[in-house]
Order: structure tokens, then C-alpha cells, then sequence
């Protein structure tokens, strides 16, 4: 174990990988909030440019890929509200403005564009656009502060290493510190992985559980599953992973019903053997366990403690 020591307490260190959009932030944040309770208000209002922009960009991907896929808007006067979304700078600033949720508004409405969004898993877009379209109206309120569940569901593209440190005490007085390292998931980040490797107690591992329909966004013709499964195997068997713990888990789990209806995962991962019957919650619980043999049955030899953690923080 490569364990410093702060005070009289041990610095446990912990590695986050995972590929992009894998939920890693989601973590981090969902990390804060367990620590402190909640976010400040000075906190929550650095969020707010953050789901504006998400809000727009996202509703611009559907936009884009509806000339792909050649959907036209069904209400011809959303083409004036689809030229207002063309128009925003990528970084919305200081207010969100009334065309602007007009615009989201009206598009999220249109029977084209909701077509569109259907067929996601063949372009790139946040999966939060339903829930920020749907709160649209509060997030161009005046004097908006996001709230802690707008702020899990922000996205925000990791680039570099990041640091941050977390004490935990016992009613006893006893506790550790831990230093928690993120960084970026995209595949030109990853030659930084091993930098910081060598000296962390355990690497936690983030799969996004929806990904199987989904294509890597720095190559569209690899399936984000596969690529996920890909990097999980050369970390665990990687020089620098030696003497690290690991933790999988599992992510955007609340995104699966819906996506089960429209993509079965058989149609992706054949071997797979899709429920003919029972609940959502269980053929939920069987693709899990699926992934979790993928996972865990990669062969390895370094890997000294495996565990699965089942995340759900109300947005993974």
C-alpha cells in the first residue's frame, strides 16, 4: 500500500478512471454532498452557466442530427426557435433568456424532434436533455440557483488531473484522510493514467451501464460497452495497477428502463439472453448481473480485491 500520513491520520489515495461521460463528476459531486450535506449557495450558483449550456447544446445535438437523419421539424414555426439555438455561444453567461427557453420549450415539443431524440444511440447527445427541458422554465427564472439535483446532473468534460481531499472521522475521534484523484476519461487523457497510478491504494472504476447502444464520441464506430470492457482489462492487468484495490461501479442505472424499451441489449450484446418476462426492476437486476460477470470475469493478475458497487445517486 503506497500510504502517506496527514497528522495522525492515514492519506488513503483513490484513483477515479472510467471512460468519458461514465459518470466520474457525477461521483465526485455526489461524493461532496455526502461529505458536507449540501452545496453552498456561492456553489450552486457556479452550476448555473453549466446547465444552461448543457441545456442548449444538447437540444443543438438533436437539431444537427435530425438534418442526419433527415427528420424535419413537424411544426414549421419552430425553425425561427431552431435558429435561436443555432445562434447561442457554446458557454451561456448570465442569464438564461426568455427566447432561449421558448425555444427549448417548443422543441422539446415538436413530434420530429422528440423522433429524433429517440434514436440517440446513433449520435452524441447528454441524456440529461429530458430532465433540463423539462425544469426549462425554472432555469431561466430570475435569480436561478440550481438545485442539488440540477447540479448531479451537469456535465462537464474532465481534462487533466484534479484533486480533492476528504476527512473521515469516528465517533471515536479516529479517521482517515483520503485524496481522491480524477482524470479526464477521453482516450488522449489516458497516457496520464499511469503517472498516478503506482502510488494510489485503490482505483474506482466507473461503467456507464447505458453505453451499449451508444458509440464513442472520439470514435464513432466503437461501441462505448466494448471500449468500457477494453479499458477495464489493461488497467487491471497494467504494471502500475499492482498493488490497488478495486471498485466497479456501475452507473446511469436510472437511464436503463427506458432505454431497455426502445434498445433491447440483445440486439447489441448477443450473447445476452433477453428476459421474455417479469418487472422492469428485474430485467434491471439481470443486466447488471450480466455486466458484473463480464467485468469481473476478466482474467487478471493483479487485481488483489474486486468489488461491484450497484450506484444510483438519482443521476449516474
Amino acid at each position: 500500500m503506497h500510504r502517506d500520513s496527514v497528522g495522525d491520520h492515514p492519506e488513503i489515495k483513490v484513483l477515479i478512471l472510467g471512460s468519458s461521460e461514465s459518470g466520474k463528476s457525477t461521483l465526485l459531486k455526489a461524493m461532496k454532498l455526502c461529505q458536507k450535506g449540501v452545496f453552498s449557495r456561492n456553489e450552486a450558483k457556479s452550476f448555473a452557466k453549466i446547465a444552461w449550456s448543457n441545456t442548449v447544446q444538447s437540444t443543438r445535438a438533436v437539431l444537427e442530427a435530425m438534418k442526419k437523419l433527415e427528420i424535419p421539424l413537424q411544426n414549421l414555426a419552430n425553425i425561427r426557435h431552431a435558429h435561436v439555438i443555432f445562434t447561442q455561444p457554446a458557454q451561456i453567461e448570465g442569464s438564461f433568456p426568455p427566447e432561449l427557453e421558448l425555444a427549448v420549450t417548443e422543441l422539446w415539443a415538436d413530434p420530429g424532434f422528440q423522433k429524433a431524440y429517440r434514436r440517440r444511440s446513433e449520435y452524441q447527445v447528454l441524456e440529461t436533455l429530458p430532465y433540463f427541458a423539462s425544469h426549462v422554465k425554472r432555469l431561466a427564472a430570475p435569480g436561478y440557483i440550481p438545485s442539488q439535483e440540477d447540479i448531479l446532473r451537469t456535465s462537464v468534460k474532465t481534462t487533466g488531473i484534479t484533486e480533492t481531499y476528504y476527512e473521515v472521522r469516528r465517533n471515536d475521534g479516529a479517521g482517515a484522510y483520503f485524496r481522491v484523484i480524477d482524470v479526464g476519461g477521453a482516450r488522449s487523457e489516458r497516457t496520464k493514467w499511469f503517472h498516478v497510478g503506482y502510488t494510489v491504494d485503490t482505483i474506482v472504476f466507473t461503467v456507464d451501464a447505458s453505453a451499449y447502444c451508444r458509440l464513442l464520441y472520439e470514435d464513432e464506430t466503437v461501441n462505448r460497452m466494448a471500449e468500457q470492457l477494453a479499458m477495464w482489462e489493461s488497467i487491471t492487468k497494467s504494471s502500475w495497477s499492482y498493488f490497488a484495490s478495486f471498485l466497479l461501479i456501475f452507473t446511469k442505472i436510472d437511464c436503463l428502463p427506458e432505454q431497455f424499451e426502445a434498445y433491447p441489449v440483445a440486439d447489441f450484446l448477443p450473447d445476452f439472453k433477453q428476459p421474455e418476462s417479469g418487472s422492469t426492476a428485474e430485467h434491471v437486476a439481470r443486466y447488471l448481473a450480466y455486466l458484473e460477470d463480464r467485468f469481473l470475469g476478466v482474467p487478471t493478475r493483479h487485481c488483489r480485491r474486486r468489488s461491484l458497487l450497484d450506484a444510483d445517486t438519482g443521476r449516474q
